[in-house]
């Protein structure tokens, strides 16, 4: 009996044994797994942007574009104004005042300098390298002739 008895507390104290040193062993793993650094960008979408192309003063039509932007988190932060409203007006500008985009008749346009473009412009305005990257998400051209105008 005294055997049996010995033997129930030996095996006891090696599975206290056992699940204790797991226990120390996983824990600083998940520790440092729950505990990720915190991203220092964000990912930002602008809603559709309707911008009307004008050409020999008459309404040839509207592009309309989409626009993912990374913004550095920690930068935008300090901003006193977020920088989105930014991003949509020099979009707006960009292809308002852009005369090489024309859709009614298309050639290949370089996208990079678009997006470029609208990044350095909005960098530039709010003094800060907030904007990290601009990715086009959809460009459209609705042509004067596919919608009819009522007065």
């Amino acid at each position: 009996m005294f055997k049996l008895l010995f033997a129930g507390v030996w095996a006891s104290m090696v599975a206290l044994g056992a699940v204790y040193a797991t226990m120390k062993y996983k824990a600083p793993r998940e520790a440092h797994a729950a505990d990720p650094k915190p991203s220092s960008i964000e990912t930002r979408k602008t809603k559709e942007i309707n911008i009307p192309k004008i050409a020999s003063n008459a309404l040839k039509g509207y592009v309309v574009i989409s626009l993912t932007f990374v913004v550095d988190r920690s930068l935008a932060a300090k901003l006193p104004v977020s920088p989105d409203p930014y991003v949509v007006e020099e979009t707006f500008r960009y292809i308002y005042n852009d005369d090489a985009i024309d859709f009614v008749k298309p050639k290949k346009y370089d996208l990079k300098l678009l997006t470029d473009s609208i990044r350095n412009n909005v960098n530039e305005r709010v003094k800060s390298d907030v904007i990290v990257e601009v990715v086009l998400q959809e460009l459209h051209f609705l042509a004067g002739s596919d919608f009819k105008q009522k007065l």
